[in-house]
């Protein structure tokens, strides 16, 4: 049975030349996985810059519609600091001012949050 152990522990005589081969295609697996990983960094920075643009674009049109939306609040707000009834005394003048007030409101709604 020692014997038997020995002999199954030694290496047929073509084990050198598998062995041998077993090299050539790791090294012929080598270039492609080499070039697989390159590849597969290019993609892994292409999508960052993908989502570093994406989120630019976004933040560029956020900072648009916050722009538009003060602009329009101050335009209204001018219109209703340079209505005249405003300054005046007279109960007549300032029911025509709440009026025109109204109106400004209502063609801004999300004001509303802002009334009493």
């Amino acid at each position: 049975m020692g014997r038997a152990m020995a002999s199954a522990m030694i290496p047929p005589p073509h084990a050198p030349e598998f062995l041998a081969s077993c090299g050539w295609r790791g090294a012929a697996i080598l270039p492609l996985a080499l070039m697989s990983g390159v590849a597969l960094q290019a993609l892994i920075e292409q999508q960052q810059r993908q989502a570093e643009q994406s989120t630019l674009d976004l933040a560029r049109a956020l900072a648009t519609a916050v722009d538009t939306e003060l602009r329009l609040t101050v335009s209204s707000l001018q219109s209703l600091a340079l209505t005249d009834p405003i300054g005046s005394a007279n109960a007549a003048d300032l029911q025509q001012a709440h009026q025109f007030a109204r109106r400004v409101l209502a063609s801004r709604p999300e004001w509303m949050a802002y009334t009493s």
